[in-house]
């Protein structure tokens, strides 16, 4: 897998942020992460030198990339975690960064009981690890996988090495809290970022996603048709 080009229309640009102030950022709207700035700074620098010094998805590590961590808890439910406590976080950091602009939660009141890992994402993984180990720090990679289909992201894992999975909403929302500039733009369009680690319970075929709804941000799921789209990508979480 390679680093995607920006294609004519959408890119995405890296975030200028530094990791001592994405750490900040989430300690003041996630809650506090149960581990120091230090250990933060270097378990996320730690992510990235050993994807770069590995043959195999060394080219992953030259995109765009949002290091996070999350505090230790039990996801008894994905959905309630993601509506009650990730969201509103994502909208706090947002609009404090951007007050002029607005985050939507278009799926308000939908998500409690009703959100799987899908399997063979890998990313039952990360709610295991945040009850069993937790805190996490990872690494969220939002544009590994642009242009593919929801369907081929998932035959994607067959081809990566154990430790990826495929993002979904918690890894995801955690990196907006830490760079909640990620998909801001006022010169190209930047992708919609799918969550292709996660499912809908009942409505099959269709994607969660993170996209920009002129300079607001919305949260949001699709229908999809197993189509692939240059204007979306599929994202890829590795944990360290």
């Amino acid at each position: 897998i390679n680093p995607p080009d920006a294609n004519e229309i959408y890119t995405l640009v890296q975030p200028n942020e530094d990791y001592r102030t994405i750490y900040a950022r989430i300690a003041r709207y996630l809650g506090d992460p149960k581990i120091s700035e230090d250990e933060f700074v270097a378990r996320a620098a730690t992510i990235l030198r050993k994807l770069q010094s590995d043959d195999r998805v060394q080219n992953i590590a030259h995109g765009v990339r949002v290091p996070f961590c999350i505090p230790r808890m039990d996801v008894a439910d994905y959905g309630t975690a993601l509506e009650e406590v990730f969201l509103p976080a994502v909208e706090h950091a947002f609009t404090a960064m951007f007050p002029k602009y607005d985050f939507q939660n278009i799926c308000k009141g939908q998500l409690a009981g009703n959100i799987n890992a899908v399997l063979r994402s890998n990313h039952k993984r990360m709610i295991q690890l945040l009850k069993e180990r937790g805190p996490i720090v990872g690494c969220y990679f939002p544009t590994a996988l642009t242009g593919f289909s929801v369907n081929a992201c998932l035959e994607q894992m067959a081809t990566l090495p154990c430790e990826f999975m495929l993002s979904g909403g918690l890894d995801a929302a955690a990196a907006f809290i830490g760079s909640p500039n990620l998909l801001m733009s006022k010169e190209r369009y930047p992708f919609t970022l799918d969550l292709t680690g996660i499912e809908h319970k009942i409505k099959k075929g269709y994607v969660f996603d993170f996209e920009a709804y002129g300079y607001n941000l919305r949260f949001k799921t699709r229908s999809h048709h197993a189509h692939a789209s240059d204007a979306c990508a599929g994202g890829l979480t590795i944990l360290g």
